[in-house]
């Protein structure tokens, strides 16, 4: 489809609102300073077209007249203009509907009879009624081949931004300045998506019509874009305007017209005053035949409108008293944040004007109740906690990631996957295994939620280790689905029977969270999450080390151990531990912090120590075996005894069957950097840390020198959220069973994976069905979220849209280049290049208020100097929180910490501003 114009049609009262004019340009102005407020206090439609020569300039100027005879300020925008001034439909329209014409400088400057306005709107006269064309190219052809041979480049954004810009100035007097850069890359209905502007799609009534004008309205929708109306000339042959209603049914009107028909042929004298902008006769006696299409046209734009206007305010009411929020004390919601859609990495969000003030003049107010000067606007703000972590691509990758779902839910729809394969499952699956499981991973497991992989790979875990240690005694018979009529065996006779006074659990660390289902809460220790308000059979099934964690605190970066781990060396060898670096680098060269393994470095070997005393201790422990305990296993004990709960069964041995992290990153326990040095040394811990209990041992038999499994809960850090390819690739030292989402898909549709090595999976083969794993949702593997994940991975790697991605050769584009290392990467190293500023951050880690920073790949993680305490249950950060969002940024409070995030694909300018925007709001 092509976009013939934007058309702004104001209100009889004239009344404003809606948001200041013009925008400001800064170095590190964001896409939200620059797009700036939209006003919804007028309709205004986009003008597209479903082909070619099917009128769309002569629906305009019939809809801008029809404003005009009925006392509306109208404004019609022609953001490009190719062929100017030869061609120019602004110049038609002002003629059909009797319209100042003016020019922005970009078109002027190929047409000296035209008035060059510097800013939005047409100066004093216009009173906002006017025709515009902001930016024109000389040659006949699309714009992108216009500015490749005619030069005079514009930016996306630019464009948008005007547009915006041009909208505030029809509601409220205003100006700005004008600023050229770049070139025009997005589809022209990509680009204008950030303005939230309903359309009027003119179809065509030809031979072929239907089917061009729906395929349009598909394009268009499948955008983003709603388009309520659609218009087209029908002379009733074909009968096209009743078909393309029928296939339309509710989402849109259609409304037919007569046809135009075209000039005849002219005299020189005739094609003169055409070209000077002149009505024909044809379209004179064509729009006045219309007039009643055209006044319903209108009438219909004012009422999608209001429908529109009615929707956003109702929302917040209607949510208030029928929604139930996750994570949320409903008591103390202060307002609900109404989002009207999303533009690549912000929020569309509705804020409805002020009420009138008291003692108001009576056209004020009559004006604000009926939605002239109360109608709102719409705000872009940057979505800082990327939807809970979620989001990946870029305003301009958007529209390939919604193309390869809509691809795919055309084509599958959804199937059913044991023992089936389709396209989308088996090519993440390749992806995956090439990507984060490269070298260690051969199977991957789908399911629907970072939780659900969690509990996958728990299961995978606790098998793997109990095959390894002979703990399985085969009982019962095959059992079978419960389908197709089939007999279900009872359970304890399908089980596979082992030690009953045996009970696994995991090793993990402190803080952790690996979410909200059963068993994914019973291995983490005791928190607000699992705390008796919210799951009272919490009983904690896992021992869990307080681990050291590394920030960057007045401007060093440092390592802070934990008080059991200070405690316990005397003040010699706390000398030899390095603890301050003065790089992030320096904190992960594992290498070298290491040591040689003959002469391991101290720190290292004191962590070695330590985790190794942790779990001896714990090895016997059971009730009563307090004084066996370190301090750290009797407080998590203290606490769960507290809470009314314990790990403890009784006449019950515990094993440590699996070892669970979230690499390097913790997220929910409030974006805590753990020492990458401290979780290399628990992976590479020997294996006689993890033996079993001895007594079990000795009960059946010699136990296996073999340490338990490592899952890593990748749900958060991979797929380049920490900058690198996964957490395991930041550590070295890849795992035997790892859980990912959230950015596995590009934040668009929900999907996990878990990936295991060729032993896990072997561990669960045998004669049986009840062998198998048997774990399962009705939309494992859907195919939609395959084909996301797919189009996501490929994306982040794409260095034509990921101008973060390594890209040897191009200037800026290689970290090691930047670095000084030499040549750089002989090809793409799998990393992003930083998105932080070093000297912003250092100077924001010297706040007063600021007790550490956390830079990290696409995180930026602030704590905060909290009087109450401070964790999760802090409101430190609330305050900031509520300033960024004044500045035009979105953001959830993390206890006492504010983080931003962005996405693998966000430009560096934009990462500027929000620093600046933070360091604003810390005041």
């Amino acid at each position: 489809m092509l976009l013939r114009a934007v058309l702004l049609l104001g209100r009889r009262s004239g009344g404003g609102g809606g948001g200041s004019g013009g925008r400001r340009l800064l170095s590190t102005a964001s896409q939200e300073e620059e797009l700036g407020s939209i006003p919804l206090s007028f309709p205004a439609v986009c003008i597209w077209g479903s082909n070619t020569g099917v009128g769309k300039t002569l629906f305009s100027a019939g809809l801008a007249a029809a404003g005009r005879r009925d006392g509306l300020p109208v404004l019609y925008l022609k953001p490009a203009q190719t062929g100017f001034p030869a061609d120019s439909d602004a110049r038609l329209v002002a003629a059909a509907a009797d319209l100042p014409l003016v020019a922005g400088p970009h078109a002027a400057q190929l047409d000296s009879q035209l008035q060059a306005v510097a800013g939005p709107g047409g100066g004093a006269q216009s009173m906002g009624t006017l025709a515009k064309t902001l930016y024109a190219w000389g040659q006949p052809i699309s714009p992108h081949l216009a500015v490749e041979t005619e030069g005079r480049p514009i930016s996306d954004r630019q464009v948008a931004a005007d547009v915006a810009a041009e909208l505030r100035a029809f509601a409220a007097a205003g100006s700005s300045s004008v600023r050229a850069g770049g070139a025009v890359k997005l589809a022209i209905c990509d680009l204008l998506r950030a303005l939230r502007l309903p359309g009027v799609l003119v179809g065509d009534g030809r031979l072929g019509g239907i089917s061009a004008t729906l395929s349009a309205y598909d394009s268009l929708a499948l955008r983003g874009h709603q388009v309520p109306l659609v218009v087209l000339m029908d002379d009733g042959r074909l009968d096209n305007a009743r078909a393309i209603q029928r296939h339309l049914g509710s989402k849109a009107s259609v409304l037919a017209f007569p046809v135009c028909q075209p000039p005849p042929a002219a005299s020189s004298s005739q094609q003169a005053a055409a070209a000077s902008g002149g009505v024909d006769a044809e379209l004179a006696a064509w729009l006045s035949t219309s007039r009643p299409q055209f006044d319903a046209l209108l009438a219909a734009a004012g009422d999608a409108h209001q429908r529109r206007l009615d929707g956003l305010h109702s929302a917040a009411g209607d949510a208030r008293s029928m929604l139930w929020w996750p994570f949320t004390q409903h008591t103390s919601v202060s307002g609900v944040t109404v989002i009207d859609g999303r533009v690549g990495e912000s929020f569309s969000v509705f804020t409805p004007a002020p009420a009138a003030e008291p003692g108001a003049e009576a056209g004020e107010a009559a004006a604000a109740h009926s939605g002239a000067a109360g109608s709102g606007s719409l705000e872009l703000l940057y979505d800082s906690c990327a939807s809970w972590w979620t989001q990946g691509v870029s305003q301009q990758a958007q529209p390939e990631l919604v193309r390869a779902v809509s691809a795919a839910a055309a084509r599958y729809g959804h199937v059913m996957f044991p023992e089936n394969a389709h396209e989308p499952a088996v090519e993440l699956a390749r992806q995956m295994l090439g990507s984060v499981g490269g070298g260690w991973a051969t199977r991957v497991f789908y399911s629907d939620n970072g939780s659900t992989a969690i509990e996958v790979a728990l299961k995978m875990a606790f098998r793997k280790y109990m095959v390894d240690r002979g703990l399985l005694v085969a009982s019962g018979s095959e059992g079978g689905e419960a389908d197709g009529g089939t007999a279900v065996v009872a359970a304890a006779e399908e089980e596979e029977a082992g030690p009953p006074d045996v009970e696994l659990q995991v090793v993990g660390l402190r803080e952790a969270y690996h979410g909200d289902t059963l068993g994914a809460m019973e291995a983490v220790a005791p928190s607000p999450f699992n705390g008796r308000l919210q799951t009272p059979w919490y009983s904690g099934r896992g021992l869990f080390l307080d681990p050291p964690t590394a920030a960057l605190v007045r401007g060093v970066w440092r390592v802070q151990l934990p008080a059991g781990m200070r405690e316990a060396a005397g003040a010699a060898e706390r000398q030899q531990w390095q603890t301050e670096f003065g790089s992030q680098a320096g904190v992960f060269d594992l290498e070298r912090r290491m040591g040689d393994p003959g002469r391991y470095a101290p720190l290292y070997a004191a962590y070695r120590r330590h985790i190794e005393q942790q779990l001896h201790a714990d090895r016997d422990a059971g009730p009563g075996a307090g004084s066996r305990q370190t301090a750290a296993a009797q407080q998590q004990e203290q606490e769960q005894e507290e809470r009314g709960g314990s790990s403890w069964q009784a006449g019950r041995a515990r094993q440590l069957g699996a070892c669970i992290l979230e690499p390097v990153l913790q997220g929910a326990g409030g974006m805590r950097l753990i020492d990458p040095l401290f979780q290399r040394a628990l992976v590479d811990s020997p294996a006689s840390c993890w033996q079993d209990c001895l007594a079990l041992a000795a009960a059946l038999g010699p136990c296996p020198q073999r340490r338990i499994p490592v899952i890593y809960d990748e749900v958060f850090t991979g797929f380049w959220r920490l900058g690198s390819l996964s957490g395991a690739a930041l550590l070295g030292a890849p795992p035997d069973i790892a859980c990912y989402a959230k950015l596995l898909t590009g934040g668009l549709v929900p999907l996990a994976a878990t990936l295991a090595t060729r032993e896990v999976f072997a561990a669960f083969e045998g004669d049986r069905k009840v062998q198998a794993l048997l774990h399962g949702h009705s939309y494992t593997a859907h195919p939609v979220g395959c084909a996301a994940g797919v189009a996501s991975l490929q994306l982040y790697r794409d260095p034509s849209l990921n101008p973060n991605w390594c890209t040897p050769g191009a200037p800026g584009r290689c970290q090691n280049q930047e670095e000084g290392g030499g040549g750089g990467c002989q090809g793409p190293c799998g990393r992003m290049l930083p998105l932080w500023d070093e000297a912003a951050v250092a100077a924001l880690s010297s706040h007063p208020g600021v007790a550490a920073v956390v830079p990290l790949g696409t995180v930026l993680a602030v704590q905060l100097q909290a009087e109450d305490g401070g964790g999760y249950a802090s409101g430190a950060a609330a305050a900031v929180v509520a300033r960024l969002r004044r500045r035009g940024v979105y953001g959830r409070p993390l206890g006492d910490v504010v983080y931003l995030m962005v996405t693998p694909m966000t430009e560096r300018r934009q990462c500027d501003a929000l620093l600046a925007k933070l360091a604003a709001a810390l005041g």
